[in-house]
């Protein structure tokens, strides 16, 4: 039997590019590697939605924020129909499926989560319901800070974490507290260190590349996406990952091929 495998991808601040390698890794395991992948955007910015071109309703209507409150309020009757958990996965032209959360009610949900066991299981219990297992790989966008309540309730849910970094003079070191919070609280596995946004290899770059795999060790994707900031966002204009945007639409987007290895890559550290 096929076991889904769930992963959190997270970082310790924001713009780092986080929400931008999920959906590219996401899109390259899609297309180059066949795989059934769904994204899940649990972040309240929901940057991930749009970039996958979503446009909320205008009539109300339940998402899986909703059903994460249900689970964690303990509400077993209305449940969320089956009609309902259809409507939450969104479908693409070209494979990728995704999930988009209600803003709002996914800001209320920190606020009522507590440290109890019962309430670290309720994403958990989500995240077992059927309409997930038909997938290989489930990723979930979470909130920048480690601190928040929901992204521990998504770490203790997860099977892997992937934490992402920013290549920066200030910013070498920042996901090793991060790796150290995961090691020591929650059950995900990390599967690696991906370095995001990385410079031309100037002198300082590559001086901030060396601390970071001394940083890292054996953490750190040899893969490296190199900072090319209008490519990434030519993809999100066309609300697609770079590999779509090149292969499909023939938009130039060196970018592709970066993420096509770090999928290979990916794929290579679960085995």
């Amino acid at each position: 039997m096929k076991k889904t495998k769930t992963i959190a991808v997270v970082s310790e601040k924001g713009g780092v590019g986080k929400t931008a390698t999920l959906l590219n890794l996401a899109g390259s395991l899609v297309i180059n590697q066949k795989k059934k992948v769904l994204v899940v955007d649990l972040n309240p910015q929901q940057d991930l939605s749009t970039n996958l071109g979503y446009v909320p309703p205008t009539v109300k209507s339940k998402t899986i924020s909703e059903y994460i409150y249900d689970q964690l309020e303990g509400v077993d009757f209305p449940i969320v129909a089956e009609s309902d958990k259809t409507g939450f996965i969104k479908h693409t032209d070209y494979g990728l499926d995704y999930m988009p959360a209600n803003r709002n009610t996914l800001e209320l949900l920190p606020r009522n989560l507590s440290d109890s066991e019962e309430d670290n299981m309720c994403i958990a219990r989500v995240l077992k319901d059927e309409m997930f297992l038909d997938y290989d790989f489930i990723f979930i966008d979470c909130k920048d800070s480690l601190v928040a309540h929901l992204v521990p309730q998504i770490l203790m849910a997860s099977d892997y974490a992937l934490p992402v970094a920013e290549v920066g003079i200030n910013s070498v070191f920042d996901v090793s507290e991060v790796i150290k919070k995961i090691n020591n609280r929650y059950a995900a596995t990390i599967i690696g260190v991906v370095l995001n946004k990385v410079t031309e290899m100037s002198n300082i770059a590559k001086n901030i590349l060396q601390a970071a795999q001394q940083e890292y060790g054996k953490y750190l994707f040899a893969t490296q996406i190199p900072d090319r900031k209008a490519q990434i966002e030519q993809a999100n204009d066309l609300h697609l990952p770079c590999v779509i945007a090149r292969n499909v639409h023939r938009k130039k987007n060196t970018l592709a091929g970066y993420y096509t290895a770090l999928a290979d890559e990916f794929l290579e550290k679960i085995k």
